[in-house]
């Protein structure tokens, strides 16, 4: 049941009253292939289909849709994670396509247009409600096609009043995707200018007559890999050792990770522990994860895909091979290989030269590469501010518009729009 009021001449009407549930198509089975969408196609954060793939073997439990129907994830995590789509742009002379058992296919009848529908499965009060009425074992929970069908109920406009919140929505989703990605190209010259500035900085001291260059591995005590217990053995998660993945070593201080291992996942594994002060860089990982490097503040462990450096502290201050760790990504990357995806090892690194000055030296880089880090530390949290706020705000005009709270003129509309995001903004601070 519905918990708000509607504009007068809106209807409450149940989904399945105007909605088909997985309707039945038939399909063309003396094709040898057709077009599916797995469930790792549809975007949680995009809301699209990003590709279509190729199938040969159908069966009957496949879900089947055509152009304009929507596809809306039933099992757990993907319902919670929003994964919905409209279909849109299937391959050239095929009618339909298949996918994912786990759709369930919603198409529009003759009161709701698709893409207003479409817009209704992202609100975050028809989310909730399919959430409540999910059964099944943990980890395996699914919405009921019944719930679907028969119990959840949407708000229906006039056609007319659809099309012009349809036209309004799309236009301000393309301004909050263009913002976002500005923020994110913001993101990667905040990156590469900083990056740039601890190589120059680096540079310059090796220039002078003080500083000798020397291999990373002659100024560590040691140099390892990390390890990953066994996921299927639960006494080796959930314990109290901190353990690291690749994409938490961005650059930063670490003083705590995402997961933790017992002591029998760390004995019991190639799993290491790394002591405070050590520098990690992390070997793999495909966009911007591959030579980023953390100082560890507390005892840790990680995968396999960090490597660990441990200076010796007579030789080398820790925080000053993290700057210069830091400045020779570009290289890293640009001389790292392997496979699909081009990974680092442990050698790469540890051959690597960097100047090496006197202690005293090393502490005035350090204070000053420091305050250069700050700066774009602060650059970098603004930008994150402005994500995060952004990811909270489609969900914020959705629920307005569609409890009907908002009207469709475009200037009361975004009017309201502007109060939602101020709503957002002040909650997420």
């Amino acid at each position: 049941m519905h918990n708000s009021q509607l504009p007068n001449h809106w209807q409450w009407k149940k989904l399945g009253d105007v909605v088909t549930v997985n309707p039945r198509y038939q399909y063309d089975d003396s094709l040898d292939e057709h077009p599916h969408v797995p469930m790792s196609a549809v975007s949680e954060d995009t809301k699209r289909i990003t590709e279509f793939t190729s199938k040969e073997n159908i069966y009957s439990g496949l879900s089947k849709f055509k152009e304009d129907d929507v596809l809306f994830a039933r099992i757990t995590p993907c319902t919670e994670n929003g994964k919905v789509a409209l279909v849109a742009n299937i391959p050239e002379n095929y009618e339909m396509s298949f996918g994912s058992s786990e759709f369930a296919v919603l198409s529009a009848g003759d009161e709701i247009l698709p893409r207003f529908l479409y817009y209704l499965c992202q609100a975050p009060g028809l989310r909730t409600r399919a959430i409540n009425q999910m059964k099944g074992a943990s980890g395996r929970k699914r919405v009921p096609y019944s719930f679907l069908r028969e119990e959840i109920e949407i708000p229906i406009p006039p056609i007319e009043e659809q099309k012009q919140i349809v036209e309004i929505l799309d236009s301000i989703f393309h301004e909050i995707e263009n913002i976002e990605e500005v923020t994110h190209r913001e993101e990667e010259i905040e990156s590469i200018f900083f990056e740039s500035a601890l190589s120059d900085a680096i540079n310059q001291i090796g220039e002078r007559e003080t500083s000798e260059w020397i291999r990373i591995s002659d100024v560590c005590d040691e140099t390892k890999n990390g390890g990953t217990p066994k996921r299927s053995e639960e006494r080796y998660w959930e314990g109290e050792i901190p353990w690291l993945k690749s994409g938490e070593v961005d650059n930063n201080k670490l003083y705590d990770a995402e997961e933790y291992i017992t002591k029998k996942g760390l004995d019991q594994s190639s799993a290491k522990l790394f002591r405070p002060d050590t520098v990690l860089v992390a070997m793999y990982g495909d966009g911007n994860t591959r030579g980023r490097a953390s100082l560890l503040k507390e005892e840790m462990s990680a995968n396999q895909a960090v490597c660990g450096l441990s200076p010796n502290q007579e030789q080398c201050i820790p925080e000053y091979l993290w700057y210069c760790v830091m400045s020779l990504r570009a290289k890293l990357r640009a001389k790292s290989r392997g496979g699909n995806q081009a990974n680092l090892n442990q050698g790469m690194i540890v051959e690597e030269k960097i100047p090496l000055p006197p202690l005293e030296t090393q502490r005035h880089v350090v204070s000053k590469l420091s305050r250069i880090q700050d700066r774009f530390d602060n650059i970098s949290s603004s930008l994150d501010g402005q994500r995060q706020v952004l990811s909270i705000l489609p969900e914020s005009i959705l629920h307005s518009v569609l409890k009907g709270e908002t009207t469709p003129v475009e200037g009361e509309f975004r009017s309201g729009i502007n109060d939602s995001g101020q709503l957002a903004i002040q909650e997420f601070n």
